[in-house]
């Protein structure tokens, strides 16, 4: 059975340039849709206090947690949400470690524009 509101995505990248682009091709989807953008790990806590989201998009490298360590904390704190991390690396070990600290995809940043929505539509 479809959904029938938009899934509710939190957009989660120190750069702003980034994080627009992620949510314009987000965007072109009517089933997906941005309700908060964030910098840090702490603003994306205080994000998901505030929505109700489906799937958080997080960069591997925030300012203040590395993706596996919000991976943890988010599944700790949030079990039923999604993660999928968007990376610049490329890396098979670090890329393992992601997915057992609980994310539920990893995109390469190089690759976003021709999987990204693909990719979510599979994680949710």
């Amino acid at each position: 059975m479809k959904n029938l509101l938009p899934y509710q995505i939190i957009l989660a990248d120190d750069h702003p340039l980034v994080r627009e682009r992620i949510r314009h091709l987000i965007e072109e989807y009517e089933d997906y849709r941005v309700v908060a953008e964030v910098e840090s790990c702490m603003e994306l806590f205080q994000a998901m206090r505030s929505h109700s989201a489906d799937l958080v998009i997080l960069d591997f490298t925030l300012p203040d947690a590395n993706g596996i360590e919000a991976a943890k904390k988010i599944k700790e704190n949030y079990p039923g949400l999604k993660i999928l991390i968007l990376s610049l690396y490329e890396n098979p070990r670090l890329i393992d470690q992601v997915m057992a600290a609980g994310a539920d995809a990893y995109v390469l940043k190089d690759k976003a524009a021709e999987t990204l929505c693909e990719s979510i539509k599979l994680v949710l």
